[in-house]
């Protein structure tokens, strides 16, 4: 599949994270008040896949083709002041970001109030930063996570696992064996998922999505239960996935997209900022933010989209392939 791969690791766990943050990971429909995140998608080989590009609540940061890392958006809380160095991992959550050294070595910067800044003294491959929490894979495959306990987000399950996703108050994973789990908050039924065999996982505020071994859509959590805002339309329905092969996927705060096997941009959910109306041409990656996403295209550029009043979809000229 056509994601930005890194060098591979000796490790039995392919660990894909895909910007995403809330994927995102919203915490607020705001834009300081909401993260996102999501995963990428693993393999079958022992090849690490990282992520080049993280939307996060409002802000962005991407990993150059050297390696060097650039974030732009708000710094309200410091979530611009990352360190210089190369970097192989990225991932923006709401008011802060994680990235991955080459030498995997984790750092955090930004807020840092419940903890979700101060990662512990461990050795990690690819990691997800969530709202106040955030969660990182080891090349054993196993899970860490530090921050805000509540709702037992921090409380991941004790299986290996390849591909994670840290959303407002949940997280998911996909294991070795290409089956789904999610833990923390349940309130709307965000970390109720479906059984079978997943490719990847991304996880929102209220809902979660996965793409399954024959590369179709699946979401689930808190679709219609909000229809009644006079805010959000009819067919904002963030649970009700396009059908089709997809083969790449990150939900953000009340919306998702996903990149499908002809690598397009295809976008559901709340629209209130534009964030569901991607651009045309073909993609190897993308992040779901708050309330706008950015993508790779199949030249190494960045093309973002959605809400845009802190800069955080104006992104620099780099080039992103290559890495």
């Amino acid at each position: 599949m056509p994601h930005i791969e890194s060098s591979p690791l000796q490790s039995p766990v392919i660990a894909a994270i895909v910007i995403g943050l809330f994927g995102l990971f919203g915490c607020g429909s705001g834009a300081e008040d909401s993260d996102s995140s999501g995963a990428d998608n693993g393999g079958d080989n022992p090849s690490l896949e990282t992520s080049a590009i993280s939307a996060g609540g409002s802000h962005t940061c991407a990993i150059d083709s050297s390696d060097s890392l650039h974030c732009w958006g708000s710094n309200a809380h410091g979530q611009l002041d990352h360190l210089s160095g190369a970097f192989q991992d990225i991932s923006a959550g709401m008011r802060h970001a994680c990235g991955v050294d080459i030498s995997d070595h984790t750092h955090c910067w930004g807020a840092v109030e419940s903890g979700q800044s101060e990662p512990p003294e461990q050795t990690f491959v690819a990691l997800e930063a969530g709202t106040v929490h955030s969660c990182a894979l080891d090349a054993d495959g196993r899970i860490t996570c530090w921050g805000d306990d509540d709702s037992g987000r921090l409380e991941a399950p004790d299986e290996t696992f390849r591909q994670l996703s840290t959303g407002h108050t949940h997280a998911c994973g996909v294991d070795t064996e290409d089956q789904l789990h999610c833990w923390g908050e349940d309130l709307f039924g965000e970390a109720d998922g479906p059984e079978g065999s997943f490719l990847q996982v991304s996880a929102g505020a209220r809902h979660s999505c996965a793409i399954d071994t024959d590369n179709r859509l699946h979401c689930w959590g808190d679709g219609e239960e909000e229809l009644d805002d006079p805010l959000i339309d009819d067919d904002e329905n963030r649970v009700d996935a396009p059908a089709g092969d997809f083969e790449y996927l990150s939900a953000g705060h009340d919306h998702s997209c996903a990149i499908d096997t002809e690598q397009r941009l295809q976008c559901w959910g709340v629209d209130s900022h534009g964030q569901t109306d991607p651009p045309a041409g073909q993609f190897v990656e993308l992040s779901a933010g708050d309330s706008h996403n950015c993508a790779v295209d199949t030249d190494g550029g960045i093309q973002c989209w959605g809400d845009d009043t802190q800069d955080q979809s104006s992104p620099p000229d780099i080039e992103l392939l290559g890495r």
